[in-house]
Order: C-alpha cells, then sequence, then structure tokens
C-alpha cells in the first residue's frame, strides 16, 4: 500500500496544536480584520494544517462561514485579484442564498465586478497604482467594450444598451477625483453589506498552495485580499511559503532595492500582508522516527482500525515533548495490542524506523514530504522485486541503507557502485573495511559472518600498495558517511547486485561527470522549481549530448506520471534545458502534442515565455496553444485562451 501524500485531517505529526492556535486566533476576535501565514518548506504539512482548521472551525458558530480557496488554479487566469474576489462572492452567495437581501446584495457586487473587468480589458484604468481618474479615452473604450458584449447577448435586449452604458459610466465616475481608495471603499461598502445581509458573524477563507502560484499570481492574490476582501468580521489563512513568496515579490517588483533596514524590502512587503505568522518547524530526528513508525504501521495495522487509532493517542503524548526523546516502542504495541502477539510485519516496521529514522531526519531536512516518498520508493521497489521473483534476495532493512545513501549521498553511492561494478560477487570488501573501522560488523545480531575470500580481499586492499587503504578511510572523514556506516545492518557479506538493480530507475547517468559536477546531481535539482532557476545560468556549460540525456531522463520521468491535471515535477527541469538548446526544444514540443489534450491541467499553458526562443518552436507552440483555447477541456481552454491574449498584448 503505498502512503498518500495528499493533505489529510488525520493528525500524525501533532500538528493539530497548532490548528487549535489558529482557531484561537481566528474565534476570540471575530470582528477584527485578519491574515494569518502557515509558513513551511514544500510538504511541510501546510495544507494538512488547513484541512484540520477547517474540521475544527465546522463546530464553530453556525452564523461563521468558512470556505476554502485553492491558489493553484488561478493559473493561466488574465487577472487573478478578480477572480479571487469572484470566488469569494460566489461561495458567499451559494452559502446563504436562502437569506432575504442577499441575492441584490450578490447583484451589486457582480456588477461591480464586471465593469472592473471592462476597464481592465481595454487597458485603461490601473486600479491598484493610484493614479487617478480615467481619461475619456477610457471611458469610451469601457462604453465600447459593454455595448460589444450586450450585442453578443441573446439575453440583453439592445435598447437596454445605452443604460448599462451609463451605469458603467457612473461606477467609473468621470467627472469627480475616482481615485483608486474611493473605489475600492465603495467595493467595501457592498461587500460588507452582502456580509450583513448573509448573517455572516465572521467569514474565514483558507488559502492554500500559493506558493505554487507564479510570482505575478501569488502577488495579485495577497493584494487582491489585502486591497478588497479584509474587512472586519473577515480572516484570510494563507498557506505559503515565505521564501517562495519572497521569490515572487522580487521577480514582480525587479527594481525594489535589496534591503530596508534589517529585513530585505521582499520581507517587508510580506509582512505587510501578512499579520500573524506560524512557522512549521521541520521535524527533529525524533519526531521523525516517531513519524516513519507511524507511517509504517498504517499499512500494517490499517489507518482505520482502533488499534491504529489508540497508537496515534500514545504518539502525540510523546510529540508534546519531544525533547525526551521518547519514541514508539514494542511496549506501547502491546498496550494497544491488549497483549496480543505482535505480528512479524509490524515488528520488522518497528525496528525499520529506529535504524533510519535519525539518517532520514538529516536527510530530508525533517520535511514530511521527503519522509513519505521515500518510504513509497522503499515500498514500490519491495514490490518489484516480489513481481520479478528475487523478494528472497532482498532485505528491507539493507534495502532501506542502501536507498539512503542514494537519495542523501549521491557522490558515496556512487563510489559503491563503481566498488561492486568490480566484484564478481557483488560484494564490497572496501564496505568491509569501513564498517570494521565504524564499528560495524559480526558482532550485529544477524549479521553474515565474514567469509574467507572477503577477509583476504579486505586484508589486500588493507594493505596493498598504491594507499587503497587509506583512500577508502577517507571516507570516514564525511560525518554522514559514519553514520550510515554504523546503520545496521553490515553490507560487505550482502551480493548488492540485486539492489542496485533496483534503484537503477534513478541512476541512469551515475558515474558521468561534467562541468557542472555529476549528471545524476544535475538531474535531481533540475526536478525543483528552485533548482531548476538556479541552473538555467550554467546549463550552456554542458555539452549538448549531455543536455539531451538530461532531458530524455526528464521526459521519461514525465511520461511515467499518472496524473498531467497537476504540474509534474519533470516540468522545470525540462523547461531550463529547452530554454538554452534549440534542439531540446523541439523534443519538448513533440512530448506536448503527443499528450492527449483532455488530460492535461491548465497548468501546460503558463510558464513558457522564454523557452521558445527558435521561431519554428516559438510557431509550434503558438499552434499548440491555439489548438488548446478550442478543446473542450474547459480549464485547459480557458487557461491556453488567456495566454493567448496576453502574448498578443505584448
Amino acid at each position: 500500500m503505498i502512503i498518500s501524500d495528499q493533505e489529510t485531517a488525520v493528525d500524525l505529526l501533532n500538528y493539530e496544536a497548532i490548528a487549535r492556535t489558529i482557531v484561537r486566533v481566528l474565534t476570540d476576535s471575530p470582528e477584527t480584520p485578519v491574515t494569518i501565514g502557515v509558513h513551511g518548506d514544500w510538504g511541510a504539512g501546510k495544507s494538512s494544517v488547513l484541512e484540520m482548521v477547517y474540521s475544527q472551525l465546522e463546530d464553530q458558530a453556525a452564523d461563521s462561514l468558512c470556505i476554502k480557496f485553492n491558489a493553484w488554479r488561478l493559473q493561466g487566469f488574465e487577472d487573478a485579484k478578480l477572480v479571487i474576489v469572484e470566488d469569494i462572492v460566489r461561495a458567499l452567495e451559494e452559502a446563504r442564498s436562502d437569506r432575504e437581501g442577499v441575492k441584490g446584495a450578490v447583484e451589486k457586487l457582480w456588477k461591480r465586478i464586471d465593469w472592473l473587468k471592462a476597464a481592465k480589458k481595454v487597458g485603461g484604468v490601473a486600479w491598484l497604482t493610484f493614479t487617478g481618474m480615467p481619461s475619456g479615452d477610457q471611458i469610451e473604450g469601457v462604453r465600447a467594450y459593454l455595448e460589444k458584449i450586450v450585442a453578443d447577448s441573446s439575453t440583453i435586449s439592445p435598447e437596454k444598451i445605452g443604460e448599462i452604458a451609463k451605469d458603467a459610466l457612473s461606477v467609473l465616475k468621470p467627472q469627480s477625483p475616482a481615485h483608486v481608495p474611493a473605489e475600492v471603499k465603495e467595493f467595501h461598502d457592498e461587500f460588507e453589506k452582502l456580509l450583513k445581509a448573509a448573517g455572516v458573524s465572521q467569514l474565514i477563507v483558507l488559502v492554500d498552495d500559493l506558493d505554487r502560484c507564479l510570482p505575478n499570481v501569488a502577488i495579485e492574490t495577497l493584494e487582491a485580499i489585502r486591497l478588497f476582501v479584509l474587512l472586519p468580521r473577515t480572516a484570510y489563512v494563507i498557506a505559503v511559503d515565505e521564501a517562495m513568496i519572497e521569490y515572487a515579490v522580487r521577480q514582480h517588483f525587479p527594481e525594489l532595492p535589496e534591503s530596508s533596514g534589517p529585513l530585505t524590502y521582499a520581507r517587508n512587503y510580506l509582512e505587510k500582508l501578512i499579520q500573524v505568522p506560524f512557522r512549521i518547524p521541520a521535524l527533529g530526528e525524533t519526531e521523525t522516527r516517531i513519524f516513519v513508525t507511524l507511517l509504517l504501521l498504517s499499512r500494517d495495522l490499517h489507518s482505520d482500525d482502533k488499534v491504529f487509532t489508540s497508537l496515534i493517542g500514545i504518539a502525540r503524548k510523546k510529540l508534546a515533548r519531544p525533547w525526551e526523546a521518547a519514541t514508539i516502542d514494542e511496549t506501547d504495541l502491546k498496550a494497544v495490542l491488549d497483549g496480543k502477539e505482535l505480528e512479524p510485519a509490524a515488528k520488522a516496521s518497528l525496528q525499520l524506523s529506529h535504524k533510519i529514522g535519525p539518517v532520514l531526519a538529516r536527510g530530508t531536512l525533517g520535511n514530511p514530504r521527503q519522509i513519505k516518498r521515500f518510504l513509497n520508493a522503499l515500498v514500490l521497489r519491495e514490490s518489484i522485486a516480489i513481481e520479478r521473483g528475487f523478494e528472497g534476495m532482498i532485505n528491507r532493512q539493507a534495502l532501506a541503507k542502501v536507498m539512503l545513501a542514494e537519495r542523501f549521498h549521491s557522490q558515496f553511492f556512487g563510489q559503491i557502485e563503481r566498488w561492486i561494478a568490480s566484484a564478481a560477487d557483488g560484494k564490497c570488501p572496501q564496505l568491509s573495511v569501513l564498517e570494521a573501522r565504524g564499528g560495524v560488523g559480526e558482532g550485529e545480531k544477524g549479521a553474515p559472518k565474514e567469509s574467507k575470500k572477503t577477509r583476504k580481499r579486505k586484508n589486500e586492499i588493507t594493505f596493498g600498495e598504491g594507499g587503497q587503504s587509506k583512500e577508502v578511510e577517507t571516507w570516514l572523514d564525511d560525518d554522514w558517511v559514519r553514520d550510515w556506516i554504523s546503520l545496521p545492518p553490515p553490507l560487505a557479506e550482502i551480493d548488492l547486485r540485486p539492489y542496485l538493480f533496483l534503484v537503477r530507475d534513478t541512476r541512469g547517468f551515475v558515474r558521468d561527470i561534467t562541468a557542472l559536477g555529476s549528471l545524476e546531481e544535475i538531474g535531481q535539482r533540475l526536478l525543483s522549481r528552485w533548482g531548476a532557476r538556479q541552473l538555467v545560468g550554467e546549463l550552456g556549460e554542458l555539452t549538448a549530448s549531455e543536455r539531451i540525456r538530461l532531458f530524455n531522463w526528464l521526459r521519461d520521468r514525465f511520461q511515467q506520471s499518472q496524473d498531467f491535471k497537476t504540474r509534474p515535477d519533470s516540468v522545470d527541469g525540462m523547461n531550463a534545458l529547452a530554454s538554452v538548446d534549440g534542439s531540446i526544444q523541439a523534443r519538448l514540443i513533440d512530448l506536448l502534442e503527443n499528450i492527449p489534450e483532455d488530460q492535461f491541467g491548465p497548468w501546460v499553458a503558463t510558464g513558457w515565455g522564454s523557452t521558445f526562443t527558435d521561431m519554428t518552436q516559438k510557431t509550434r507552440f503558438d499552434g499548440l496553444l491555439s489548438r488548446w483555447a478550442k478543446s473542450s477541456n474547459k480549464p485547459l481552454a480557458t487557461a491556453a485562451g488567456g495566454q493567448i491574449q496576453l502574448l498578443n498584448r505584448k
């Protein structure tokens, strides 16, 4: 069973303490407008905290209203400011449609939003720049736009065109100094009337996935909240990675100076938009061990089982005092099992969590998503061994140990590969030397005894010519390697060839060293948005064949994705490579053309602005956009249409 990486209200990390604190802040002063930030790296559990907040708010006063908003779905929309406002108004309308006065208040707000859209369409009124009243040309542009809209409508008679245009001009108020603050104040007044008509004592909006958005979308969403809908009796809980938003601020306002006093301008900007920050701490060793134990045991005991629920209760008590370094042990399991014998699978999971927890905590920097990904990869590779019929040659703890080196110390793992490549039986005497120096060996319970053959080969390494022993032992100067060596079980007497076969899916180019380091390290960096952006300026130093090999590896990962509705992790790397290599641009277009358009999410239409520098490939991509804009896949069509309009204005 694969461990789900979706947000969940089932708390394995005692994050409910954070959620309860947020709910208390929200409900103690419902009249006070507030923006709360839930901060943490990608995968830290921000979405799960929002789910817990939502779950707890369902038990609050009946006249409060909590709604969810996913910012990522704004990708591809031309004006994110108005989309989030529309969604909030729509949610209020749906939740309080039975209240008297709601319909009229909503209609007034929709009218004002429509006029704002009209002004935006003609490129006239800069609502957020405080530039003063619109010009005569802009007003006429609004009139012309509205006349076209009304003329195309089958529900509005042409006779009403003049009346509607007159209403539009009254909203813009060209005859008075219609500065933006006044326009926003009028929007506020009508929004407050809607809240009153809806009988909402407090409106709480949970905003998720903002740090997945492009910089302009992220900034527009935050500005829209602050400018339009942050009013008395409203609160916004925003899950976002601070570093990503600071990056978005720098991209959106490139002329800003680097710093202002002790803080950067980007951080100052963020603090003006988010008043109360909550940072989710990274997991320490104790929390990681407990988390790993619960994740593994959820497979063995099933997460809906009463036993597992009881175990979560024990875990929470231990997590409340992580400094005591108390972990889940066999005594805890026996207590929840009422003295029943522990199943072998559960015993194995318990042992594994204790052994890999500390290294996994350091390797993942305490990131829950990375921990889940590691455990899922472990489960998947065990399943592959079973399907291929050599599960008897694989020990779970040994596989986990090999994977720790593969995932968190690629240079050392590459060295192990080279050692194994020269060993006819797949056993590594060099590891025997390291294990002997690192204090791991025959004394370890269950460890295979050192054979005469290995002892002879180890002695040859230890005492042979050419300084081989010294070269091997230099790895013990590396703290990570020393900790890894001390983990059971010892590997020197294990044929590691089946293990290397299982992890080969990520080892297509482990031995290749380039001007930027190993191709494997570059490939892993290209799987993250940050890494891809940082590498763009350096990818030109690679040879053409190296760039193509990296692209082929990323393309294979892309094609193996189960769901193209969300952005696969390989996209940013392919984008970066294509932006510096025209031959890869053609390969990228080929890839996009071959995926059925009904499988794509709206993300695929955006984010390619500087990618296609080759005019032939740019023309091909423009053709793709046009095709997508006519697609029956409505989210894709909307995103593609918006992108085409954006490009046409440039």
